[in-house]
């Protein structure tokens, strides 16, 4: 396909690094371990697109624009290594603004619909700067792979995680998290939020060393996982497995215990760590049935374990600097396509 752009670094096209801006009908195009940064600095706060090549990139301080932002691909066993996005640390969180007479409003631009995906963080992934500043609304974090920390700082409304590997899960203190989904994530380490929260962790593998309670204001809901710790007995659980020793059984709630590795998984020898050339594949995918009818753990659900993002991975990018019209240049582009969610 061919396409219209402007070029607003002066970096060479040779270099690893390259991200795109789409706004409207408009296409900029950025090289260097900087694309990302200036990508999102001409960025509107209108959901533009931003899409980012293989190669690691610096990130801007802070993402609080309303912006969707598409990498090749955070896992190496979906995507070749070379290819695979790497950003090390990004955080969102509301920003300062100024009124018509310049004065400042502290975090007068508020996070409200972020979208982030196929991008593998090498360190954390940060939600917010402190509990005093205003909430993150709509948040999207989908397919990345999050090496260290989840970490939340700002309360968060109607948030979605999924279709993520994540390292470890933490808040700064007792956040409140309303309306939080986490679906489809193979979670190492986990912490709660406060006792306000509604938050519900659904078609997920859990490897922590404890799992958070809960009390009867407190709904955290635990549906159609694969689980190594035991839950709180005031846990609200519904059709999960519970991996341990004891007899196997089922109880009202659905949730099954006593289920053994090799009862449960398909591969040999399987004991659930995390690999990412693992699929997590179910030996008796009709035998546990999730809530919705779909099997339990992470290929149930209505986004079933998919490591590849939507957008297409660009494989060649050429620009004809021979033709100017208006100040734009000839760009072809060269894309396979990649798996649907």
């Amino acid at each position: 396909m061919a396409m219209a752009c402007t070029i607003s670094a002066s970096a060479q096209s040779t270099e690893t690094q390259m991200a795109t801006l789409q706004h409207g009908s408009e296409t900029q195009v950025f090289y260097g371990a900087d694309a990302f940064k200036q990508a999102y600095n001409a960025a509107a706060d209108t959901l533009d697109v931003i899409t980012l090549s293989g190669g690691e990139f610096n990130s801007p301080d802070d993402i609080c624009k309303s912006v969707a932002i598409y990498g090749n691909g955070a896992f190496e066993s979906e995507t070749p290594e070379k290819q695979i996005t790497k950003i090390a640390n990004l955080r969102i969180m509301p920003a300062n603004t100024t009124d018509e007479y310049g004065n400042v409003i502290p975090y007068g631009r508020r996070v409200n619909g972020v979208h982030i995906e196929g991008i593998c963080f090498t360190n954390d992934l940060v939600i917010g700067g402190s509990s005093s500043q205003p909430p993150i609304h709509n948040l999207e974090v989908v397919k990345c792979d999050i090496q260290r920390w989840l970490y939340w700082f700002n309360k968060n409304y109607d948030c979605v995680i999924r279709q993520c590997r994540i390292k470890g899960n933490k808040n700064n203190g007792s956040l409140l998290a309303k309306n939080l989904l986490i679906s489809n994530c193979y979670i190492t380490s986990f912490t709660g939020f406060n006792n306000s929260s509604t938050v519900l962790i659904d078609h997920c593998v859990l490897r922590p060393a404890t799992l958070p309670g809960n009390t009867i204001d407190y709904p955290y809901r635990f549906t159609n996982n694969i689980s190594y710790v035991a839950f709180s007995a005031a846990a609200i659980c519904n059709n999960n497995v519970y991996v341990g020793s004891g007899p196997l059984m089922q109880d009202e709630n659905g949730n099954w215990s006593g289920v053994t590795n090799e009862e449960l998984w398909t591969a040999d020898g399987e004991t659930g760590d995390y690999s990412d050339e693992k699929d997590f594949a179910l030996r008796h995918p009709e035998k546990y049935i999730g809530t919705d009818g779909t099997e339990i753990g992470l290929h149930g659900g209505v986004y079933a374990w998919n490591k590849v993002p939507v957008l297409p991975r660009i494989t060649e990018f050429e620009i004809n600097t021979d033709e100017v019209s208006n100040g734009l240049l000839k760009v072809s582009v060269k894309a396979e396509a990649q798996t649907k969610e």
